[in-house]
């Protein structure tokens, strides 16, 4: 059986989830497929070259690296950076479709270059596009979306509350939109990573990771755990990741005289052993999609706290059934749901056990084989269904 070759279009300037999600969405295809899949990562203009040689199947888009001259600090900076990846990799990915003529590109980060070239170009390939993170649909993306979607395969979405804001949006014929969970947990490298040993002692202390940018709110963390604190001298609070808000977030923490219980520990390629021996896990942010962080405090059997967001952790902790929900950047909100959740661990009360074996059954759609199932069923029904539709 002719091999059906599928290419990963994701180019980024920061390692934010949607990276991960990436190379793990290619790991399945390639694992499990049984060689019916081959999938190939796109290396636009050397993102990739630090997974090079773990991951075979990632493929030079052009032989001359820019990342050195690329920044995501700042707004305007990142914007810049991605004005100029879209013009530095327009040809070279339209030489790449016309000669390679692979039969599906999967697209996740500054999708404006293949929706172009789909829609303006003629092409042998199909496009898909997988949502990542809740998509603000502004006047302008609307518009462009409206018509540049018009040619695409089809599209896939993490959660279902995504979903449903395409098709209430109507950009898109509800027909070409799925749901796909992300391929968050690699069950076995998780499990090697909840035992390796913990690499310093932070006392007791609450836990929350992310980009360190407006969206994960950090801030709102922060202002909240100095009252937290207060009543609860024995913690601390520890938050791991990089980004643009780290001088502003360092005020903060001088602000409110924390320096001694608030440490901001910057990038870990482990937060496992961080969220199992953490006091509690805590998501403060403005929007999530579905929530990586957040499905893997729950496999590390973390009790979990998040804000109510849109659109992932209603879904993944059941509205309150598998975790505790406070009212998004609402620090009154906060502290009621922390004293509950306190009370509830103190006393060892079965609602707390109660809770994390829920969002553990939930967080199972998250697995690389799952998705592997679900994006392979989807690409081979709807490619027949196109077939026989032409037929």
């Amino acid at each position: 059986m002719k091999k059906i070759k599928v290419i990963y279009w994701s180019p980024f300037i920061s390692k934010i989830a949607t990276v991960k999600a990436v190379l793990d969405s290619a790991i399945s295809l390639k694992k499990y497929s049984n060689d019916l899949f081959k999938p190939e990562i796109l290396n636009v203009f050397g993102e990739f070259n630090d997974y090079k040689k773990k991951n075979l199947f990632i493929r030079d888009l052009s032989k001359i690296s820019i990342s050195n001259f690329l920044s995501d600090k700042g707004y305007f900076s990142s914007r810049l950076s991605f004005i100029i990846i879209a013009i530095y990799s327009f040809f070279p990915l339209l030489n790449f479709l016309k000669k390679e003529k692979p039969d599906y590109l999967i697209i996740h980060l500054i999708t404006i270059v293949p929706l172009l070239i789909n829609y303006f170009f003629k092409i042998d390939t199909k496009i898909i596009l997988r949502i990542s993170g809740l998509p603000k649909i502004t006047g302008l993306r609307k518009f462009m979306w409206k018509f540049l979607l018009s040619k695409i395969f089809f599209i896939t979405c993490p959660t279902k509350q995504t979903k449903q804001y395409l098709i209430d949006n109507k950009i898109i014929n509800k027909n070409k939109i799925f749901l796909l969970s992300d391929p968050i947990l690699n069950i076995n490298k998780s499990r090697m990573k909840l035992k390796e040993n913990f690499p310093k002692n932070y006392g007791n202390y609450i836990f929350s990771a992310g980009r360190l940018t407006k969206q994960k709110n950090f801030s709102f963390l922060i202002k909240s755990f100095s009252i937290i604190s207060k009543k609860f001298k024995n913690l601390n609070l520890i938050i791991a990741g990089d980004g643009e808000e780290y001088l502003k977030l360092i005020s903060i923490i001088k602000k409110y005289k924390l320096e001694e219980k608030v440490k901001l520990i910057g990038y870990t390629k482990n937060v496992f052993h961080y969220m199992k021996n953490s006091y509690c896990f805590i998501m403060p942010s403005l929007w999530e999609d579905p929530g990586f962080v957040l499905v893997e405090a729950i496999f590390s059997r973390c009790p979990v706290i998040s804000s109510n967001c849109p659109n992932g952790p209603q879904e993944i902790l059941s509205r309150g059934k598998g975790g505790y929900l406070f009212q998004s950047n609402d620090v009154n909100s906060l502290i009621k749901i922390f004293d509950n959740f306190v009370y509830e661990r103190n006393n060892r009360t079965n609602e707390l056990k109660w809770k994390k074996n829920t969002a553990f059954k939930n967080i199972k759609k998250f697995t690389l084989f799952n998705h592997y199932m679900n994006l392979s069923k989807l690409i081979l029904i709807n490619d027949s269904v196109k077939n026989s539709e032409k037929s």
